[in-house]
């Protein structure tokens, strides 16, 4: 019997809300009764960031000895020197990264032949030529990348060479060949050599000092942690700021006014005082 009390109870119930009885079915059910929660709250205001996630670096690396730099590479049979690696991003294995140095803005294949263990970092097209180049493992996976590069003068104080850069490098299909991602401010220009200067006057320039020079470039990088043929990427993240708000809205008080309406202005009243000894002052 009370099992059946309770079934009863709890039907009538699920009949106030519409869930079950004879106008269920012709309730919307997006228009639902909400709960005390949803009720109380309401959303203010959404914020989508695209700026999550994007790991930076500094890097300055020296060449000391730079006047011998071209004979050195003519022994070497090549004709760029390049950095030891460096990362950018800890959570990304394809963030890896070198700085590749040519005299005369030549070939940036820094390996002597194509069965190198480096060939990570040389995955790019052969008619690539510059001074001075960022060089990202060869990946699959895209990357959005700052850049910019700087060199220091006599003084001791880091000049920017060329302008801040910007780039996406789109995905790769994973079936085809991982290729390198490539920055560098004088690769993309007919003007060869650091701020246009040749190797002969780099030497004898503000930028060499004992013979060294010093490059520094930073970085800032937003690695593609998904593959468009796995699934859809996303970067953005949304947050949300919710507003919570009473169930019944409760106008202000206005007892305070009224009261004193009735004093001054015998608003709402219906009391007179009159003075024995005349009118008040």
């Amino acid at each position: 019997l009370q099992d059946g009390l309770q079934a009863k109870r709890a039907y009538r119930f699920q009949t106030d809300d519409d869930v079950c009885g004879p106008f269920a079915r012709m309730q919307d059910p997006a228009r639902r009764r909400k709960s005390k929660r949803q009720q109380d709250q309401q959303i203010k205001k959404t914020t989508v960031a695209f700026d999550n996630g994007i790991a930076e670096r500094e890097f300055t690396w020296e060449l000391s000895g730079l006047s011998w730099l071209p004979y050195a590479l003519k022994q070497e049979q090549r004709e760029c020197t390049e950095s030891t690696p460096f990362e950018v991003d800890c959570h990304d294995d394809d963030s890896w990264y070198r700085l590749v140095f040519s005299p005369s803005a030549g070939n940036l294949d820094f390996t002597m032949n194509s069965d190198s263990a480096e060939y990570d970092y040389t995955s790019f097209e052969s008619d690539t030529r510059g001074t001075v180049a960022l060089i990202r493992k060869a990946a699959n996976y895209g990357t959005n990348l700052d850049v910019a590069f700087f060199v220091r003068n006599v003084g001791g104080e880091f000049v920017q060479w060329g302008d801040r850069r910007r780039e996406f490098f789109a995905p790769i299909p994973q079936h085809e060949r991982q290729l390198c991602a490539v920055l560098g401010p004088d690769l993309e220009t007919d003007t060869k050599g650091i701020f246009g200067l040749s190797f002969d006057e780099l030497l004898g320039s503000q930028w060499v000092k004992n013979d060294t020079i010093t490059i520094k470039v930073t970085i800032k990088e937003m690695v593609m942690r998904d593959h468009p043929e796995d699934e859809d990427v996303r970067v953005g993240i949304c947050k949300e700021i919710v507003e919570h708000v009473p169930l019944v809205q409760v106008p202000p008080s206005t007892f305070a006014q009224d009261l004193l309406a009735m004093l001054t202005n015998d608003r709402h009243s219906d009391l007179t005082i009159v003075a024995v000894h005349g009118e008040a002052e």
